[in-house]
């Protein structure tokens, strides 16, 4: 068996303990059933999410697509006019 470090944040880490505490583990146990699950399923055993709401989500993947467009303009053509940007400098 091996042993790690972990950083936490003091009142994160009191949370975890409570919370583990109120289900009958320690933290020990609650990492060690986290690292099994992850590695059983290849995965993060968890959906991790932002705060955006669905149309902040939608603007921001546009703004990717667009800039992607630029990049690839601006490496085929060396430069970009401020219509190719579509942005008002």
């Amino acid at each position: 068996m091996q042993q790690i470090t972990l950083r936490l944040d003091e009142q994160l880490k009191k949370e975890v303990e409570a919370m583990c505490e109120s289900i009958g583990m320690n933290l020990n146990t609650f990492f060690t059933i986290y690292a099994k699950k992850a590695v059983k399923e290849q995965r993060i055993p968890f959906d991790i999410t932002t705060d955006l709401t669905a149309e902040e989500y939608k603007a921001a993947k546009n703004l990717v697509q667009h800039l992607d467009t630029v990049r690839e303009k601006a490496d085929k053509n060396g430069w970009l006019s401020e219509e190719e940007v579509g942005w008002e400098v």
